[in-house]
């Protein structure tokens, strides 16, 4: 996302999978990374469990439930917190869906140590979870705490979805601010879709206040 190259040593994924039929299902994963060129602050191993289910007929009730453990790993180092560290991720989100409606609240927490270092993501994006302007991109020291609001309707061919997020930390008691997000999408043939997208970032104690705009064609071959 940022157009530079890293170089990644002596690392290992996991992934496992279990379906609970009708209760739901369930994964557990470990994520040992580590980074060459000088990438060190990014060294961290994970472990977490994540649960998800729907519930009912035509009428669904969402379920999901994550809870993971990061700390340093390998050659990590970060001299504010004597080269070692570790935070809690945790993620619950309750939803409804009924036809071309779907509804969800939810919480997630990138936790911090201390206000030294916080849980971050190096192989993923916030882009798609903790809003569209990219202000946590990468995660604040003193960690997020990000509280939000999804709506999503389909009416005829036309795909709306919104999104509200509120932002604060998980040290020090900081209002990082809030954003609205907002898309709409529309088929114009089989193979090509129309995509109009917005965010508005209204800041508190973090960054300032800013709005980004997409127009976007997609076409599948």
């Amino acid at each position: 996302i940022f157009f530079n190259t890293l170089e990644i040593d002596n690392s290992y994924l996991i992934n496992a999978k279990w379906n609970l039929g009708k209760t739901g299902k369930l994964a557990a994963y470990g994520f040992w990374l580590n980074f060459d060129d000088g990438d060190s602050a990014n060294d961290t191993k994970t472990f977490g469990l994540r649960y998800t289910a729907a519930y009912g007929g035509e009428t669904k009730f969402l379920l999901t439930a994550e809870l993971a453990q990061q700390s340093d790993y390998s050659d990590y180092t970060k001299a504010a917190n004597d080269d070692d560290f570790s935070a809690t991720y945790a993620n619950l989100e309750l939803g409804i869906k009924n036809g071309g409606f779907t509804g969800k609240i939810g919480y997630e927490l990138l936790g911090s140590d201390n206000g030294d270092e916080a849980v971050t993501f190096p192989l993923a994006t916030g882009h798609k979870f903790n809003g569209w302007v990219d202000i946590f991109l990468t995660t604040p020291d003193t960690g997020l705490e990000d509280s939000y609001l999804m709506l999503a309707g389909t009416f005829n061919d036309l795909t709306m979805k919104l999104f509200y997020h509120d932002y604060t930390s998980d040290e020090g008691s900081i209002d990082y601010g809030s954003e609205v997000n907002f898309v709409l999408v529309k088929p114009v043939s089989e193979r090509l879709s129309l995509t109009a997208k917005a965010g508005f970032y209204d800041a508190d104690e973090l960054g300032a206040d800013t709005d980004r705009f997409w127009l976007q064609a997609d076409y599948a071959f």
